[in-house]
């Protein structure tokens, strides 16, 4: 009998060969033939599961959303409390550092080639983590948003400025800000991150820190 062939697992492994491919030389500097010999597969065979390269640039972004949070989902317990789900989540992002910054050079390869298609498919990466964390950390939209913003403008700091404040160091501050919050979802996220972030300069506002001290004097 022929083996039967799972089309939907035999495309992530396309993918997944094509993503270490594109990471190594960057989108633009590929062609579908050496995407093929990177896989071992004809270039027929490529065709048949992606018409052209901006097909598996737009689906690999989409790949590595789903792998991500499926990673985060297959260890963050629902009977864990919400610091320590976080605490995961930032480990898992320091972790994997590489798939953020990554993605975003990807990115912004699918925005210079094909800034149409490259709207809905960065929507869809974004709606992807912000669902999960919303489930998974049983937060509001908002939270969620904010939390998937933070870690994407982290993995933009670290390829614009790379000898500054890395990507780990900047995640982390995330579990130190649930440290300061405990179990309290509702609680303002931003306003936390900036008060346990270090600062040297002694003139240095402290932001939300100086407004409770203005609503305890009053």
């Amino acid at each position: 009998m022929p083996k039967t062939v799972d089309h939907d697992e035999y495309r992530n492994i396309l993918l997944e060969k094509s993503y270490d491919l594109f990471s190594r030389k960057g989108y633009s500097n590929v062609t579908m033939r050496e995407i093929a010999k990177e896989n071992g597969v004809s270039t027929g065979t490529l065709y048949h599961y992606f018409p052209n390269k901006a097909a598996i640039l737009e689906q690999l972004i989409s790949w590595v959303a789903e792998r991500n949070v499926d990673q985060y989902r297959h260890i963050a317990g629902a009977d864990l409390s919400l610091e320590t789900k976080i605490g995961t989540l930032t480990k898992l992002l320091a972790d994997t550092e590489s798939d953020y910054l990554n993605h975003l050079s990807l990115s912004l390869d699918l925005m210079h080639n094909d800034p149409s298609a490259s709207k809905e498919v960065l929507h869809g990466y974004a709606e992807i983590h912000k669902n999960a964390i919303t489930t998974i950390l049983g937060v509001d939209r908002d939270m969620a948003e904010f939390i998937v913003i933070y870690i994407l403008g982290c993995a933009a700091h670290a390829k614009i400025s790379p000898k500054g404040f890395s990507f780990r160091n900047a995640v982390m501050k995330l579990e130190e800000a649930a440290s300061i919050a405990g179990d309290e979802p509702s609680g303002n996220v931003m306003e936390l991150v900036f008060r346990s972030a270090p600062t040297d300069r002694k003139d240095a506002p402290t932001g939300p820190t100086r407004n409770h001290e203005k609503k305890e004097s009053a």
